[in-house]
């Protein structure tokens, strides 16, 4: 079940984050390791600033209610019915139960059906293979790639996309 990612659930998310190099993975460029508070309270603000929010996050609960992952949908379009999704993670104690194809799937029903939107898209790095074929499982499919860079590294973005 998702429900509204709130302040007092951001210590428990910052715990699941181990590294910068993790916070790329899991947020891209945007976000830095050092300032992961300020920027998840700089995204709840956004979120909670008007009825139609342009920026969305949940917590994923269990079926007994224990938070398990955590959602974004960060650039909500209104006009043109899309979004993308991200900031994708399930803690790493429920990782291999099926709660991440859960929480997608809450989230794409969430979109097309509550927010009546007709396209979702999202981005993976390529060495992420469970989240990229969990993805693809869902429907959604590849339209792009592009290089990002991380440190002196070179990674690999696969830019998704799932239509209504």
């Amino acid at each position: 079940m998702l429900t509204k990612f709130t302040k007092s659930d951001i210590p428990r998310l910052l715990c699941w984050i181990p590294d910068a190099r993790f916070v790329m993975q899991w947020a891209g460029k945007n976000y830095t390791f050092e300032n992961l508070n300020e920027h998840l309270i700089t995204d709840i603000n956004k979120s909670e600033s008007s009825n139609m929010p342009h920026n969305m996050l949940y917590n994923f609960l269990t079926d007994t209610k224990q938070v398990a992952g955590h959602i974004q949908l960060p650039r909500i379009n209104y006009e043109e019915k899309s979004a993308r999704i991200g900031r994708v993670l399930i803690d790493k104690k429920y990782r291999g139960l099926g709660l991440g194809k859960k929480m997608m799937n809450e989230l794409i029903d969430a979109s097309f059906n509550s927010l009546n939107l007709k396209k979702l898209s999202l981005a993976v790095f390529d060495f992420n293979k469970s989240a990229y074929e969990l993805y693809k499982r869902l429907g959604f499919v590849q339209y792009e790639k592009r290089i990002q860079l991380f440190e002196s590294e070179e990674w690999t973005c696969i830019e998704m996309v799932l239509l209504k």
